[in-house]
């Protein structure tokens, strides 16, 4: 699942030249396949130009990414930083995600980078689990439904014991389907049923991430 972020520069300079660093910037993030790097529109233009027309902001980037994307996303924005230091001194990025800010410098170092791709990606996992379901309610951190036992469903994680998956539930949310909808279709689950399904998938693929990391 793709997460937005928020890329500002910060370096003192004038608008024309952040928009330009900004243009540089966001070519070099694109060579990553990230799924889309949008300019950040502002408030309305001012009376006397075009009707409608929106400013953009000059300094800003919003990011439409995957977890896995973010490590390599940091890697490349500081490379790009240390290209600039001979023509802009004392440059840094800023990094907004749901609230909360981290920042990258030319000389931090590589194990600082790996911490803060580790807490952003945490970050994204958390807007994924703590988002309202569709059926009004807030998600619990439990996990006390999810079973796994050998002889049912060759061992792969359930629900409560039943026979129904938890990658069962991921595959119709990911086709598009609703939770009320997957509810619907399976009337022995309840809600909670479904996002500790999601809880347990996000939990999983971070914990992966960070053994990955420190192997």
């Amino acid at each position: 699942m793709t997460n937005e972020i928020t890329l500002t520069i910060e370096a003192n300079i004038d608008d024309h030249e952040l928009e330009h660093l900004t243009r540089q910037l966001q070519t070099e993030i694109l060579k990553l396949d990230v799924d889309r790097v949008d300019r950040v529109n502002g408030a309305a233009s001012p009376d006397g130009t075009r009707s409608g027309a929106v400013a953009v902001i000059p300094n800003e980037l919003t990011i439409t990414l995957i977890p896995e994307q973010v490590a390599s996303l940091l890697l490349n924005v500081q490379h790009w930083l240390k290209r600039q230091q001979h023509s802009v001194e004392s440059m840094m990025i800023k990094i907004s995600v749901a609230g909360k800010m981290f920042s990258i410098g030319a000389t931090d170092s590589e194990q600082k980078l790996k911490y803060l791709a580790s807490l952003i990606e945490k970050t994204m996992a958390w807007l994924v689990i703590r988002q309202p379901t569709e059926v009004g309610e807030k998600t619990d951190l439990k996990l006390e439904r999810i079973t796994i036992n050998p002889t049912v469903c060759l061992g792969q994680p359930t629900i409560r014991g039943m026979r129904i998956t938890v990658s069962v539930i991921l595959k119709l949310l990911e086709s598009g389907q609703s939770i009320e909808s997957v509810l619907a279709d399976y009337p022995e689950l309840e809600a909670e049923d479904v996002r500790q399904a999601m809880l347990y998938a996000t939990w999983m693929v971070s914990e992966q991430r960070y053994l990955a990391k420190v192997a």
